[in-house]
């Protein structure tokens, strides 16, 4: 019964102690309070740099952030505009645009199908010809000591998953061993930048780069693993992105549609039967 009691004392200790880091306020003003919790949150739910910096180095210009954007807020809170007149005038004209962009959305879809998209799809697909992809993985480091220690380690003979485990910043990447994926030349130039693609190129497969790669205010040590003929999405993969890209076509399709249902007529500045043309919202 003793030790049961210390046990729960022990637990007590360590809820309270995770509770009281919750409750932890880092920032106070007349109105409002910031708690460290929140911040934490606001990085766990941040962009991916965001989520990967390391959060003792991010906490001091978070926090002012934070600070900033709750001591505006509580200061237009006391302004009270909800009634005012340029405000209603601003809300009701972004109603109206909003209503006209789910309006035309819904109207442009039925412009829309798949008999369209398959001509952009092969498109697609024939940029894949001759193409190849390389498996990708990367170990990020936010100093250049830790840089050189983790090339250190791979130059002996550590792994490279091993390596990106214990240093990596990258947090989508380190469980992983620092593994992206199968990625396009084209692709690896965009997603990693043009330093890391020509790294890439002139690797042999299973090779690691053997220069560390500047990349902002990170270093990064990237590997080729294996590579292979480059394998184009499915139709169904890629659907998404090709309705995206057809969009402005079917809103001209529909515009035309439109105007003859309606039976638009222009006339010149005299009255006389003029030509009405639709301008192309491609260009």
């Amino acid at each position: 019964m003793h030790s049961m009691r210390i046990m729960f004392s022990f637990l007590s200790v360590l809820a309270f102690g995770s509770l009281a880091e919750a409750d932890v306020v880092v920032a106070k003003f007349d109105g409002g309070s910031i708690k460290l919790q929140e911040l934490k949150d606001f990085q766990k739910n941040g962009p991916q740099q965001l989520q990967s910096a390391p959060f003792d180095k991010i906490f001091a210009p978070l926090r002012d952030q934070k600070l900033v954007e709750k001591v505006i807020e509580s200061e237009k809170e006391k302004a009270n505009l909800s009634s005012d007149s340029e405000v209603k005038k601003m809300l009701d004209e972004a109603k109206k645009a909003i209503e006209m962009q789910v309006f035309l959305k819904r109207a442009i879809e039925k412009y829309i199908t798949d008999d369209k998209l398959r001509p952009l799809y092969t498109q697609l697909v024939s940029k894949f010809k001759g193409q190849k992809e390389f498996e990708v993985s990367i170990i990020v480091l936010d100093s250049k000591d830790k840089a050189d220690t983790a090339m250190k380690e791979l130059n002996s003979g550590k792994s490279f998953a091993d390596v990106a485990k214990s240093y990596s910043v990258e947090a989508n990447t380190r469980a992983q061993g620092g593994r992206l994926g199968f990625l396009l030349a084209p692709a690896v130039d965009q997603v990693l930048g043009p330093d890391v693609g020509k790294a890439l190129k002139i690797l042999k497969d299973n090779v690691h780069s053997r220069q560390i790669i500047k990349k902002g205010g990170r270093f990064m040590i990237v590997r080729r693993g294996s590579s292979r003929a480059a394998t184009p999405p499915s139709f169904e993969a890629v659907k998404t992105q090709l309705k995206s890209m057809y969009s402005k076509t079917a809103l001209l399709d529909y515009l035309r549609d439109l105007s003859n249902r309606v039976n638009v007529q222009v006339y010149t500045m005299d009255g006389k039967p003029d030509e009405f043309k639709l301008k192309d919202p491609r260009k």
